[in-house]
Order: structure tokens, then sequence, then C-alpha cells
């Protein structure tokens, strides 16, 4: 986390906006913003993600603090506000990169809407994934019906992050299994009192299809569901009957779109 942009980004407004002041007595405003933001750096750290959008408060409160002090620094000499508008800039450019990272890594679903319209009106719909922006906003752009209760598999994705980083003793291995099957539970409860007409398995932001297989208890629920296409590599799954009435042709062949 500490290599992440948004850790230089705020150490060096951090840095001006001290240099800026350091002749002068800080201002409670400037001391308040900076405060403030550094209160923020901890809790990006505490979270423990590094995900751009945890990093804003931090980076926005310390560019007010930094611009709070070049505006209240007087006099300023042209070597010390040359300083300070190459930093304003480059902080800004450098912020604006970052976060347009996080846009360009963020679901952008709305490929799958017309496709997902076309198996039939208000569809009901259902997202093997760990990511909550998949099915919303498209369920509530179609008129449709959400069919899980939860917005995803999240304790499901949160297990894969754990394991990976190394074993556990038997109880806390036991403990995890416990978890990951009373969510499996959950969503097979789910499925049978509401069922589907569509299903999307997410292969953009994890392997889900590979989950499914994992976890056969889940895929026998969906094994009437039939690949329709795989947009985005995200799955599009409809039963045998919505593929028959709306895809006949890529019955036989998916399409794939980007």
């Amino acid at each position: 986390m500490l290599k992440t942009p948004a850790v230089l980004i705020w150490t060096s407004l951090i840095f001006a906006s001290l240099v800026l002041m350091r002749s002068e007595r800080i201002d409670s405003t400037v001391l308040l913003l900076l405060a403030t933001s550094v209160g923020f750096m901890l809790a990006f750290f505490l979270q423990r993600k590094g995900w751009p959008y945890h990093s804003y408060p931090m980076i926005a409160l310390a560019t007010l603090g930094f611009g709070t002090a070049l505006a209240t620094r007087k006099p300023l000499d042209r070597a010390l506000g040359g300083f300070a508008l190459v930093t304003l800039a480059v902080t800004f450019v450098q912020s604006m990169v970052w976060f347009n990272w996080a846009f360009d890594k963020a679901f952008d679903m709305r490929p799958l809407w017309s496709t997902v319209a076309s198996l039939g009106p208000h569809p009901k719909i259902l997202a093997i994934t760990g990511e909550p922006g998949l099915g919303h906003p498209l369920v509530r752009a179609l008129g449709g019906t959400w069919v899980s209760r939860q917005q995803g598999l999240w304790v499901a994705g949160y297990l894969r992050n754990i394991r990976q980083s190394g074993p556990r003793g038997p109880q806390h291995e036991a403990m995890l299994d416990r978890y990951a099957a009373r969510e499996r539970a959950m969503l097979i409860e789910d499925i049978q009192k509401n069922p589907p007409t569509v299903v999307l398995v997410d292969n953009f932001s994890d392997r889900w299809s590979d989950w499914l297989q994992q976890n056969p208890d889940v895929a026998d629920r969906l094994r009437d569901y039939h690949l329709v296409a795989t947009i985005n590599d995200i799955e599009i799954r409809a039963r045998a009957k919505g593929v028959s009435q709306g895809f006949k042709s890529n019955r036989s062949k998916p399409t794939n779109e980007s």
C-alpha cells in the first residue's frame, strides 16, 4: 500500500503545505484540514485494500489544506510560488490519473443491458460474483428483480483472498468453511424461492465459473441454464426456454462482444 500513488500524492501535498508555512504560524484552518487528512490517511491503511476511492478523503483534504496555505502565505516570492504551482499541478494530474485508473477498473455493465433485455421483460436476475456493481444498476434499469438477498458472494470472494495469504489452523479453516457453506445455503434457498430467468457469471473480476465447478451444490441448481452470450468476460445464461425463444442462432455458438 505504501507503493500506491495515493501515498506519494498525499505526502507531497503535506510536505508542500509545511514548506509554505515553515516561516509563519500555521493557520488554524490549514492545521484542521491537514490533521483531518492525516486521520483519513490512517483510515486508508486500516481498511487494508488500497482502493483509490478509499484514498479520496485524505487527498481531497490535503489538497484543500495546501490551497489554503498557498492563499494565506504572504508574501510569496517567485521561487516559492513556482514550487507551489508546480506541486499543485503535478499532484492534481497524478490524482486524476489515479482515480481514472479506478474508473477504468470499475464495472460498466451497460454493454450487457440490451442482451439481457432481449431475454424478456422484467427479468429475474442472479449474479455469481463478489462484485456488487455487476447486478446494479442493471436490475433497476431493466425493471427487473434481484433474486439473491445479497449483493454478491462476499464471503466466497474474501475467502479466496484470505487463503491466498497462507494456510490457517484446522479450527480456523473449519470456521471459514462453515461461513462459506452458510452463504451457499442462502444462495440455494434464494434460487429455489425465486428462480432467476437470467444468471450472470462473472469472469471479469475473478473466475467465478471455476467457483461454480468447485461447488456442485450451487451448480446443480443452475444446470438448466445455458450460455446465451459472453460480453466483457461476463457469461449471460438463461433457462432453456429463454434460449430457444430468443437466441436460437446463439445456442450452438455463443457470441462474444466487447
